[in-house]
């Protein structure tokens, strides 16, 4: 059995998340070099905050990731 074939794509937890962590990366570079260029509006500072969770929510999918990798590693053991 292997340890990839999480999903029917072929793609991991890990990679949907590391694709989310690039997409929230690229969102609040868009929102901050607007707001750099003078652009401060709501939508800017909305970016900004959904970029945020984007990336906490993404981090937490790597982190239990990382945790369930670690607790299979132990029961193997």
């Amino acid at each position: 059995m292997s340890i990839q074939g999480i999903t029917q794509s072929g793609y991991t937890a890990f990679d949907y998340a590391k694709e989310g962590m690039k997409r929230s990366q690229q969102r609040l570079e868009s929102a901050a070099q607007g707001i750099a260029s003078g652009e401060v509006n709501s939508s800017r500072m909305v970016d900004l905050i959904v970029a945020e969770r984007m990336y906490q929510a993404n981090a937490k999918v790597i982190r239990t990731q990382d945790s369930m990798l670690g607790t299979l590693i132990d029961v193997l053991r």
